[in-house]
C-alpha cells in the first residue's frame, strides 16, 4: 500500500519562515550583545594595559570542557526559539523533525567548541613561534651590532 506523503501548504511555509526569522533575529541580537562585552573588555584591557577593569578584579575564566553537557545559562537553543515561535499545530506536526533537530544541535556545539580549541592552539603555538624569531631577530641583531665596524 501505497503511503500518502503530506505537503506543507503555502501558509504553513509562510509561518515556517517566519518563526525561523524571528528565532534567528534573536539569536543575532544574544551573539552581538556577547560580542558587543567582548569588545569593551577587550577595549578596556588594550587602554590600561592590564588584564582587568578599574576598580574590579579580574573574573575566573570559565570554559565549557569538550565533554561536558551543554549549560543554557546565558542562551536558549535556536531550534528552542523555533518550536516556541510556531503556531501549536505546526508545532505538533514538525515535533519529529524539531526533536531531530535538537539531537543534532550538541553534536554541532561539541564540534564548534572542537573547532575552538584547535584555533586556540595553533593561536598560542603561532605566538611561541612568532616570540622565538623576535628573540632570534634580537640576538642576530646584538651580534651584528658588535661585528660591524665603529667609524
Amino acid at each position: 500500500m501505497k503511503q500518502r506523503r503530506y505537503y506543507a501548504t503555502h501558509s504553513e511555509v509562510l509561518a515556517l519562515e517566519q518563526a525561523a526569522r524571528r528565532a534567528q533575529a534573536v539569536e543575532l541580537w544574544r551573539l552581538l550583545t556577547l560580542a558587543g562585552r567582548e569588545l569593551k573588555l577587550l577595549a578596556v584591557r588594550g587602554a590600561t594595559g592590564r588584564s582587568e577593569t578599574p576598580g574590579e578584579p579580574s573574573a575566573p575564566v570559565h570554559r565549557r570542557q569538550l565533554n561536558e553537557p551543554r549549560k543554557h545559562d546565558m542562551r536558549r537553543s535556536i531550534i528552542e526559539e523555533l518550536a516556541d515561535s510556531l503556531p501549536v499545530e505546526m508545532r505538533a506536526r514538525y515535533a519529529g523533525d524539531i526533536a531531530a533537530a535538537a539531537r543534532v544541535e550538541p553534536l554541532i556545539d561539541f564540534g564548534l567548541a572542537a573547532w575552538d580549541f584547535t584555533v586556540r592552539v595553533l593561536a598560542h603555538a603561532f605566538e611561541g613561534a612568532a616570540r622565538g624569531l623576535r628573540a632570534a631577530a634580537r640576538s642576530l641583531d646584538f651580534v651584528a651590532r658588535r661585528l660591524a665596524p665603529a667609524h
